[in-house]
């Protein structure tokens, strides 16, 4: 038998971005559009994010900023189910990054781009409010050459391209 850790909420909650009882993302003090996070260490501050339907899923970019340029694609969340149609006003979704879904980082000034590679690479919680998502993620993304940078406290409020 394995020994099961029990941790304290806030220390769940500050690690995987789950908050007790439940998966949700508040983002607080954003304004439609503002990005921040921490990239290796550093605070990154952004903004223009905006989210479309792409698909099954759904698609958030930033405007370049900070250093730094994200896009968010979520294909499915943890059940598999497509993350368009689950999306829905008032709930929340967690979405695995590095599988059928995956965040990139493209540094301003440099050709190529770190990506979540592989399942448990990451994660993001999406929150639906009318016509914006807001997103609370964490990652480690690999370039092509085998560095890698981590993005932690990663949160967003973004508006909708495309909503009627």
């Amino acid at each position: 038998m394995r020994p099961t850790l029990l941790l304290p909420c806030a220390l769940l909650a500050s690690s995987s971005l789950l908050a007790c009882g439940g998966e949700t993302c508040e983002p607080q003090g954003l304004a439609e559009g503002d990005v921040v996070g921490t990239v290796d260490g550093e605070a990154w501050t952004g903004a223009g994010a905006s989210w479309s339907v792409a698909g099954d899923g759904v698609q958030v970019t930033t405007a370049e900023g900070g250093g730094w340029r994200l896009t968010l694609v979520a294909s499915a969340d943890e059940e598999g189910q497509g993350v368009a149609a689950a999306l829905v006003d008032g709930e929340s979704l967690v979405v695995p990054l590095g599988d059928e879904s995956f965040a990139a980082l493209y540094p301003t000034g440099v050709a190529g781009s770190y990506a979540t590679q592989a399942a448990g690479d990451g994660e993001a919680v999406l929150t639906r409010t009318g016509d914006s998502v807001a997103a609370c993620f964490s990652f480690t993304a690999s370039a092509a050459d085998g560095t890698a940078v981590e993005l932690t406290g990663g949160e967003l409020v973004a508006g909708c391209v495309g909503c009627d």
